[in-house]
């Protein structure tokens, strides 16, 4: 039973990562797509905002995040998923290996850092880790 509630959280992680906003919020709502528009091909957040404009790109950020943060998030709190396990580890792998290989393109996935910044949130819903550590990013 114990090793179906972490499949089930690393399934979940997964397919949360895999759901690339950064390209479908600008295509869906700007009619962009912004693997086309910059050189690297890259559905990242960066490319959000440089083809789609600040209120997209943070918006895709934001989703981003999310995205990262609401799996790890929710097994943290479960009372079957033990923070000690080694596939605790997993878990947190799952949504950034999704956004870097998703489900349904495996080769055009983004670079997952919003997405790692998500999970960090999840891990530690402190703000001043993420903050220091987006300081030292950029």
């Amino acid at each position: 039973m114990r090793m179906t509630i972490y499949l089930f959280y690393l399934l979940f992680g997964y397919l949360s990562g895999s759901v690339l906003y950064s390209y479908l919020i600008p295509k869906h709502f700007c009619h962009v797509d912004v693997r086309t528009t910059n050189e690297d091909q890259n559905p990242g957040a960066f490319n959000a905002f440089s083809a789609a404009g600040p209120r997209v790109g943070l918006f895709c950020v934001l989703c981003d995040i999310g995205k990262g943060f609401l799996p790890v998030f929710l097994a943290v709190h479960s009372s079957a998923v033990s923070m000690g396990s080694w596939l605790f580890a997993l878990i947190l792998l799952a949504p950034v290996a999704g956004h870097a290989w998703p489900f349904l393109q495996l080769s055009k996935g983004g670079k997952a850092i919003s997405v790692s910044f998500g999970v960090l949130l999840g891990l530690l819903p402190d703000l001043r880790p993420a903050l220091l550590l987006a300081a030292f990013y950029l």
